[in-house]
């Protein structure tokens, strides 16, 4: 990069007692959401910890713009973290627990002010604004959290499974307002288990195991750097699962189609001459994108 990212890990490790949570971590971001894959205990957390600025590596660095992110606590005025739990007080009211961090944050009667009017409208807050923070629902609940992380109006977000327990229709919301600060040039750091969400919003992939980083890149070049192709769906008249096996596919029937994921380079014609060798009546075939479930699953091996 010819300019500093906006946020690098150089060399970073983390250790607990005797367990290493992160090794080696080499990583950049700049503005984009980019979304960060992994098993559970795979250091997703303590990325976000290190890169909050709650914890200091044991080894290496974090840098913001550039600069170590503990040479001035003014850097973080820069970001927000919201982790899925909020940590609000359930007592208060929406805007008594907003005010409260907005002290907290140093800002004054006027910046206060001007910050919850803010939020208030970016995140549609206006009639839980009176509300205590304990009476709101989920969705509610993780749109005061993220008003919360924004009323710096920082660059840089932290999002720790902010969807988790939400409605559909609340996740959609919340997923819908993440792309619209994308689109203003904030950088945003996201970890779901959510898959389908992690295709629907990434400008990148991370994939992180065991405290290192195996990936990073587009969907599309995570695809390739785990060797898996496109997922395709055969529809056949038969019982094609013994062929599947013998060809070493791996694949799943969905109550009208198989879908079998190719790790193996095998070409859709040598699939199918297989299965018509075999017996099989093959009425179609179609791809249907790459496979970002396969790839997970075999994180978790």
């Amino acid at each position: 990069m010819n300019s500093p990212s906006m946020l690098r890990f150089a060399g970073v490790s983390v250790k607990y007692a005797r367990k290493l949570a992160l090794d080696g971590v080499e990583l950049e971001f700049g503005p984009g959401l980019h979304v960060v894959l992994g098993p559970n205990g795979a250091g997703k957390t303590t990325l976000f910890r290190l890169g909050a600025g709650i914890l200091t590596p044991s080894r290496g660095q974090v840098l913001l713009r550039g600069v170590p992110l503990e040479a001035d606590v003014r850097n973080k005025s820069l970001f927000g973290y919201v982790s899925h739990r909020s940590g609000l007080p359930p007592h208060l009211s929406v805007l008594d627990n907003l005010g409260f961090w907005s002290r907290a944050l140093g800002q004054d009667g006027a910046q206060r002010a001007a910050a919850i009017d803010r939020v208030r409208r970016q995140l549609d807050l206006g009639e839980l604004l009176h509300e205590r923070f304990g009476k709101l629902s989920r969705g509610q609940q993780q749109r005061v959290s993220l008003a919360r992380a924004l009323l710096s109006d920082p660059e840089l977000l932290f999002l720790d499974e902010p969807t988790t327990g939400l409605d559909p229709i609340a996740a959609k919301k919340l997923r819908r307002q993440l792309l619209e600060f994308v689109k203003d040039g904030k950088t945003i750091v996201y970890t779901t288990h959510n898959l389908y969400e992690a295709e629907e919003l990434a400008t990148d992939v991370t994939l992180l195991k065991d405290g290192r980083v195996l990936a990073q890149g587009t969907l599309d070049e995570i695809a390739a750097s785990f060797r898996a192709r496109d997922r395709l769906s055969f529809i056949v008249e038969g019982e094609p699962d013994d062929v599947f096996r013998r060809l070493g596919l791996t694949a799943s029937f969905d109550d009208r189609a198989w879908l079998v994921d190719d790790p193996h380079g095998l070409d859709t014609s040598g699939i199918v001459a297989a299965l018509v060798g075999g017996g099989i009546r093959v009425k179609e075939v179609r791809g249907v994108g790459h496979s970002l479930e396969a790839i997970y699953e075999e994180l978790e091996r």
